[in-house]
């Protein structure tokens, strides 16, 4: 039977290692007025003494919620099959849903609120406080895939002092926009999230390319760690931008490591990348805040 320790000093357990623990709850958030809910995977027993467990923040598809990732993706049996062998570190991996909102700050009447405030400041702050988790920039990371890999570049790149890692499966961005008109690679997903009539402005300042330009500024160990990952049969305007964005970050002296491998924009692809992603955020986060 699964269960699940979060009890402070306990030794890891010795013998043979158990499932990670899977539950869905919400955070009431000041910044959204109202509750954002989340899933989260604990892994089995407790952190060595001393230490504490890295975080991953990770987030869904366009119109998705906080269960895709193990519905879909099965990231829990990735986590329990890596932990056990001993090639990632235990982590712990919180899942906001946010349905088909980009993650952004959207203050619109009747829109979804401020969603990337939320989540960088409500959702850390109700983890921190419940688990015991690095409660520090070197112990947390965000990551997603599809819009949720334009949303993690967007929050891990707008607050580099907040996370250390960034990993971006197939991630949904395109260069900032020159003119008024929409977005080519899908106009209808972004006409109401970015203000009605569109708003290419407020597209551009949440737009990763222009974040990325500001996380740059940061001092050298202050700027996280970006891995990208898309299919190399994914819609080219998408490829494409996943590449520029790669050449931008390393002119930018950022971190970045690039994979275009076969595959298209789908969980097949996303969950054959799972593996590579967690030993890329266990290498790239701590385990302890000194």
């Amino acid at each position: 039977m699964k269960r699940r320790m979060i009890c402070l000093g306990l030794a890891m357990l010795a013998g043979p290692a158990l499932a990670g623990n899977v539950t869905t709850t919400a955070v009431e958030s000041a910044a959204l007025g109202r509750a954002l809910p989340y899933s989260i995977y604990v892994p089995d027993g407790a952190p060595r003494a001393g230490e504490a467990w890295p975080v991953l923040y990770l987030l869904h598809t366009y119109g998705g919620n906080e269960r895709e990732w193990f519905g879909l993706g099965g990231i829990d049996k990735v986590l329990d099959k890596a932990i056990a062998a001993g090639t990632i570190a235990p982590m712990v991996v919180v899942t906001p849903g946010a349905g088909a909102n980009w993650f952004v700050d959207n203050p619109d009447p009747g829109g979804a609120g401020a969603l990337s405030t939320a989540i960088a400041t409500d959702l850390v702050a109700a983890v921190e406080a419940a688990y015991p988790v690095a409660a520090c920039r070197a112990g947390r990371a965000v990551g997603g895939a599809s819009m949720g890999g334009n949303g993690a570049l967007q929050i891990g790149l707008g607050h580099p002092e907040t996370y250390a890692a960034i990993a971006g499966f197939s991630a949904a961005i395109g260069l900032p926009l020159t003119g008024p008109d929409l977005p080519r690679d899908n106009p209808n997903n972004y006409s109401i999230v970015f203000g009605s009539p569109f708003d290419a402005g407020r597209y551009n300042k949440w737009n990763p390319f222009t974040l990325a330009l500001q996380a740059a500024k940061a001092k050298p160990n202050e700027r996280p760690a970006v891995w990208l990952t898309i299919g190399s049969e994914d819609k080219l305007p998408w490829v494409s931008a996943n590449f520029e964005l790669y050449r931008q970050l390393r002119t930018s002296h950022i971190p970045v490591s690039l994979r275009i491998s076969a595959g298209r924009h789908d969980w097949s692809f996303w969950e054959s990348e799972i593996p590579l992603a967690l030993q890329f955020v266990s290498t790239n986060l701590k385990s302890h805040c000194t």
